[in-house]
């Protein structure tokens, strides 16, 4: 993504988003009052870094008046397998 990026004379950044899944974590644990694992909650947990990656490419796209083009398998998206507020971004 990197070298495309470059290739395309594109903005190109990274952002460490585990402090904001943490987080989202905890909340989401004390609003449902029970502690989410990976063998119960699988499906839970397993889009919660998708959704938050949907919201920054909203809010850099919002705020920059950007178009925001998802990263997502959009053959998935054709048969209904994705990640909605994630992929569907």
């Amino acid at each position: 993504a990197k070298a495309l990026a470059k290739e395309l004379g594109v903005q190109f950044e990274v952002f460490d988003i585990q402090k904001m899944e943490d987080d989202f974590l905890g909340f989401s644990e004390q609003s449902l009052h029970k502690e989410l694992s990976w063998e119960k909650d699988s499906i839970t947990l397993q889009n919660i870094s998708a959704r938050i990656r949907g919201i920054i490419g909203w809010t850099h796209a919002n705020a920059k008046n950007l178009l925001l083009l998802p990263p997502s398998n959009m053959s998935e998206t054709q048969v209904g397998y994705f990640t909605s507020g994630g992929d569907d971004s």
